[in-house]
C-alpha cells in the first residue's frame, strides 16, 4: 500500500486519477517514494504516512467503494418495449442523428465509459461524458454501453436502436383467379426493397391453411394451391364482400407500423365427384333396371356455385337393349360440353340379349376437366339345366357321379343345389340310407352319391341365376339280390309227391330277368329251372331237403327247405291169431 504525503493539488488530482484508471484497466504504474529529495512530481514529496491525512481519505474512499455502475441514459429516440425487448425507435427513412445524455447515478464512481454504436463506426471511450450525438442509417442496430468504476467494477448493457419507417409492400394477382382446386397460383411480392431489417411479412390464405411468415427481405413470390372449393366462403376487400371466393393477403409489420394488401376475389372450383347407382350387378333378360346419376358437387362459374353440370350416358355394346325411360344424351366425342346433348338423371334400359354391358356416365366439370365413371352389369338369360349320371341303376351299395352339362355362356352367376328323394322298392324301405360321396356336397357342381337302401332315387338339380331357378330331375334304381323262401314241406309215409312253392322277391325291376335252379336230391325229377318246379316224387324212404337258387343281375340267393322225411308204411303181422 502506498499513501500520498501531502494534499494533492489540481495537477496531481489528474495524475492520481489516471494512475487509478491505469491500475483498474490492468496497467503497471511505477511510483517512486522519497524523503523530499526525490519527489515524484515537482512541488510534491512522498514520505511516510504521517503527513497530510486528507489525501489518505481520498485513497481510502477509493479502496472502500463497492457501488456498481449505473447504466441509465436518455435518448432523443422513443423508448419502447416490443416482445419483451427494449428499443430506441425513430420512425424515419433517412440518415438520422440521435442524441444520448448521461443520466448515471454513479458518475462520482464511474472511471471510464464505452459506447459501441453497433453500426461499424468507431466506439466512444472516455472518462466522462454528458451528451453525445450519433448518426444512424435506416436499420436495426445494437448499442453496447459499458461503464467501469474506479474500484474495478464493470457493468454493460445492449440497447436496440431501430431507425425506419412503416413498411411498404405489394401482393400481385397471379392473373388466373377463377380456377380449379390444386392449381398452383403464384403471387408476386414487390415494393419491399426500402423496408428496414426487422420487418416481418405474413402471407395468409383464408382456406384454413396456416400463414407463411418471412423476415425481411421476403421472397419475390409465394405459390399456393387451394385444395377445396371457395363455395360458401365470403372474402372482403375492405368492407366490400365477395361471396363464394377466397382471398390472399400480405401484412408487412415493423415497429413503425403495418401495411396490408389483399388479392380478392379468388374463385376456386373442385371437380364434381362422378358416380351413379347400379342397383345390382346382374339382371335377367327382358327385365327393366334403372341407373341413377348420384354425382355430387358443382363447378362454380365465378360466384355462382349452383351450376348443374351436363351428363351423358353410354351403354356398350350399343345393341341388345332398349330404353324403357330416360335419355342417354350424346357428347359427339367432344370435350366441349356446349356441343353435348344432355342425358337424363335416370335411365331405365331393358336388355334383351344376354352378356356383359359397360355403363359409362360422363359429366362436364367445366374448366376442371371432364370426368367419367364406368361400371359393368351382367345380363343373364334363364338357365337350362343339364347333367349326366354315370349310372342310372345298379346294385347296392351303388355310387353314382353326376356331371353338370349346363351351358353357362349366357350367365355370369350360377348356384347349384342338389336334392334327393326316395321311393321304396326293390326290397328297400324307409328310411333310406344314402349320402354324398367323395367329399362333395349339395352345392357342388359335380356331386357324387352313395345309395345303400334299394329302391328308386330321384336326383334333382336346381340351378339359379338372376333369371330364376330351373330344375332337372333324373332317377336312379338301386337293386339287390333276390329274397327266397320255400314253403314248409310235410313228412310222408311210403312214398311222397310234393309240389314245392317258393316266395321269391326279385328286389329288382320287372325287366330284370330271374333264373331259377331247383335241386331235389333223391327226388324225381332231381332239378327244375322254373319258379314252379311241378310235382316231385320220392319213392325211397329217407330224409330230404329241397334247394332253390334264384339269380338276378345283382347275384344269387340260395334257399333250402325244411328237412322232410318219407317214412316206411307200418306193417301188422298175424293180428287175428293174436287176438284170440
Amino acid at each position: 500500500m502506498w499513501f500520498v504525503k501531502r494534499k494533492i493539488n489540481t495537477a496531481m488530482n489528474t495524475i492520481f486519477k489516471n494512475i487509478l484508471l491505469t491500475l483498474i484497466l490492468g496497467g503497471i504504474v511505477q511510483v517512486a517514494f522519497g524523503n523530499g529529495s526525490n519527489p515524484a512530481m515537482p512541488g510534491n514529496t512522498f514520505g511516510d504516512e504521517t503527513e497530510d491525512s486528507s489525501v489518505v481519505f481520498v485513497r481510502e474512499k477509493v479502496l472502500n467503494s463497492d457501488v456498481m455502475p449505473d447504466l441509465t441514459m436518455n435518448s432523443s429516440a422513443e423508448l419502447i418495449e416490443e416482445d419483451g425487448k427494449t428499443f430506441y425507435k425513430v420512425c424515419s427513412n433517412t440518415l438520422t442523428e440521435l442524441t444520448f445524455t448521461n443520466t448515471s447515478t454513479t458518475i462520482a464512481d464511474n472511471a471510464i465509459y464505452t459506447l459501441d454504436w453497433g453500426d461499424g463506426t468507431p466506439a466512444f471511450t472516455g472518462t466522462t461524458w454528458t451528451s453525445l450525438n450519433h448518426l444512424y442509417s435506416v436499420g436495426l442496430w445494437k448499442l453496447t454501453y459499458t461503464i467501469v468504476s474506479v474500484s474495478g467494477y464493470s457493468a454493460s448493457k445492449t440497447i436496440d436502436i431501430y431507425v425506419g419507417s412503416n413498411p411498404a409492400v405489394s401482393l400481385g394477382s397471379p392473373g388466373n383467379t377463377d380456377n380449379c382446386s390444386n392449381t398452383p397460383l403464384t403471387f408476386p411480392i414487390s415494393g419491399t426493397e426500402n423496408n428496414p431489417p426487422g420487418t416481418i411479412y405474413t402471407i395468409s390464405f383464408n382456406d384454413g391453411t396456416p400463414p407463411q411468415v418471412f423476415n425481411h427481405p421476403p421472397p419475390p413470390s409465394v405459390t399456393h394451391e387451394f385444395a377445396s372449393t371457395s363455395c360458401g366462403v365470403t372474402s372482403y376487400n375492405g368492407t366490400s364482400p365477395y361471396p363464394n371466393s377466397f382471398s390472399a393477403s400480405i401484412v408487412a409489420s415493423n415497429m413503425c407500423g403495418v401495411s396490408a394488401v389483399n388479392v380478392v376475389p379468388i374463385y376456386v372450383s373442385t371437380a364434381p365427384v362422378v358416380d351413379f347407382d347400379i342397383p345390382k350387378a346382374t339382371v335377367a333378360t327382358n327385365t327393366s333396371i334403372c341407373f341413377t346419376n348420384t354425382t355430387t358437387g358443382y363447378v362454380n362459374e365465378g360466384a355462382n356455385c349452383k351450376v348443374v353440370p351436363k351428363q351423358v350416358w353410354t351403354i356398350t355394346p350399343a345393341t341388345g337393349f332398349s330404353l324403357l325411360s330416360g335419355t342417354l344424351g350424346n357428347d359427339f366425342g367432344q370435350d366441349n360440353s356446349n356441343l353435348w346433348i344432355k342425358g337424363s338423371d335416370v335411365i331405365c334400359p331393358i336388355f334383351t340379349v344376354p352378356g356383359t354391358y359397360t355403363i359409362r356416365l360422363r359429366v362436364d366439370t367445366k374448366r376442371c376437366g371432364n370426368d367419367q365413371i364406368e361400371k359393368t352389369i351382367c345380363v343373364e338369360a334363364p338357365l337350362v339345366p343339364l347333367f349326366d349320371l354315370d349310372a342310372n341303376s345298379g346294385c347296392s351299395p351303388l355310387e353314382v357321379i353326376a356331371t353338370d352339362k349346363t351351358s353357362l355362356t349366357s350367365t355370369c352367376t350360377s348356384t347349384y343345389k342338389w336334392t334327393v328323394s326316395y321311393i321304396p322298392g326293390n326290397c328297400g324301405t324307409t328310411p333310406a340310407v344314402w349320402s354324398f360321396a367323395n367329399g362333395t356336397k349339395s352345392t357342388s357342381k359335380n356331386p357324387a352319391f352313395k345309395f345303400v337302401t334299394p329302391g328308386t332315387y330321384a336326383i334333382k338339380l336346381a340351378i339359379t341365376n338372376s333369371a330364376g331357378t330351373k330344375y332337372l330331375e333324373k332317377t336312379v334304381v338301386v337293386k339287390q339280390p333276390p329274397t327266397v323262401a320255400i314253403d314248409e314241406i310235410p313228412d310222408f309215409c311210403g312214398t311222397a309227391t310234393i309240389h314245392p312253392v317258393a316266395a321269391v322277391n326279385a328286389c329288382s325291376p320287372v325287366s330284370d330277368n330271374l333264373s331259377y335252379e331247383w335241386e331235389f336230391p333223391g327226388g324225381n325229377p332231381t332239378t327244375a329251372n322254373t319258379l314252379d318246379p311241378g310235382l316231385i316224387n320220392y319213392t325211397v324212404v329217407g330224409d330230404y331237403v329241397a334247394k332253390l337258387k334264384v339269380t338276378n343281375s345283382c347275384g344269387t340267393t340260395l334257399a333250402e327247405s325244411n328237412s322232410f322225411s318219407v317214412h316206411p308204411i307200418p306193417f301188422i303181422d298175424n293180428v287175428e291169431s293174436k287176438l284170440f
